[in-house]
């Protein structure tokens, strides 16, 4: 049975999890700051602070959503070849 660390640490390493908070923080620091990016430049908010940790975690999960794609069409590729489907190549 799997210890209670191991779970938290396989799920705050995923990078699933880690876009679906990105996003969330994003938008909700969006959402706080339509006011302020609209009509007060100049106040400086946790918001702002907020938008810029989900950017961060956004770019931070890029690697491996691109790894991801990559992998699949590799995939798919091969097995298109398998079973002689065009876009796969013949040997």
């Amino acid at each position: 049975m799997p210890s209670v660390a191991a779970f938290v640490r396989k799920v705050s390493s995923s990078p699933l999890v880690n876009l679906v908070v990105a996003s969330a923080l994003v938008a909700t620091s969006l959402m706080e700051l339509e006011e302020v990016l609209v009509s007060d430049v100049e106040r400086i908010e946790g918001a702002h602070g907020m938008l810029l940790f989900g950017v961060l975690h956004l770019l931070k999960t890029l690697p491996d959503l691109l790894e991801a794609v990559s992998k699949g069409q590799e995939g798919l590729k091969k097995a298109k070849e398998a079973v002689g489907l065009p876009g796969g190549e013949q040997a």
